[in-house]
């Protein structure tokens, strides 16, 4: 079971993003069947690197570009993230395609960080949703297109991360139902299936977020039958944390018991 923490531009100060994680990596010794991962603002990451020594908990790094060196001011490259020590990358966050991500750069991060043993976070997910089923089209284009140019013996290295845009915020109450995660879950396997093969749709780690939190975590997990979550804003609050890793810590993936 995996949880990922997504802090976005937050916390404010280091002395902030030292408590939080310090609490976080407690929880994450406390509950060891979950694996957690924490992803801070870059800015933040040397100092906390260290912090992760002889722990479960590991870091990822919000956005990479797909390069090692050069010219390209403002951007953290995925060989100095890798060189660093950081292990995962978040790639094609619905805040990163907003910004002007396409499906072909999101491709081209991808392929660099598969090539260079970092492990991908790729985030999928409709912008939004109409009872003419443009969605569907929209997310399957999402798939192919990341996905391009990535062979069948890579698939498994990557984390799929399903966050429709619109359900991002939302009160538990207007989120996606659990049902629904699973409709979306098996529309990922499928166009997986088709494009490489059932045994490999089968195995990738499929995560979900979007209004995460501790009130409707079960039902996503045992309905939604999915790997763990990506969490963002809430990852910030250690009680709420807390809750989720609970529930996570009794759940096995895609919602059977232990």
């Amino acid at each position: 079971m995996y949880f990922i923490a997504n802090w976005k531009m937050n916390p404010l100060t280091i002395v902030e993003a030292r408590k939080i994680f310090a609490s976080t990596k407690k929880y994450a010794s406390n509950f060891r069947k979950t694996k957690v991962i924490v992803a801070p603002p870059a800015l933040f990451l040397g100092d906390l690197l260290p912090k992760i020594k002889n722990s479960k908990l590991d870091l990822a790094i919000q956005n990479i570009y797909p390069g090692e060196t050069g010219s390209f001011t403002g951007e953290v490259s995925s060989f100095m993230a890798k060189k660093a020590g950081i292990k995962y990358a978040i790639i094609g966050h619905s805040e990163r395609r907003a910004m002007g991500e396409t499906n072909d750069i999101i491709s081209q991060k991808l392929k660099n960080a598969l090539e260079i043993g970092m492990t991908p976070i790729l985030c999928l997910g409709e912008k939004t949703r109409s009872d003419s089923g443009a969605y569907l089209s929209e997310l399957e284009k999402q798939i192919k297109e990341s996905l391009d140019g990535i062979s069948k013996n890579n698939i498994n290295s990557i984390i799929f991360a399903y966050e429709p845009v619109w359900a991002i915020g939302q009160k538990d109450g207007n989120a996606l139902g659990a049902n629904e995660i699973f409709e979306m879950v098996v529309l990922i396997r499928k166009v997986l299936t088709e494009k490489y093969d059932r045994h490999v749709a089968e195995s990738v780690l499929i995560l979900y977020g979007g209004s995460v939190s501790s009130k409707n975590i079960e039902q996503i997990i045992k309905d939604g039958r999915v790997d763990g979550v990506l969490v963002g804003h809430l990852s910030l609050y250690v009680e709420e944390v807390k809750s989720i890793l609970e529930v996570l810590n009794n759940l096995s993936p895609r919602g059977k018991k232990k």
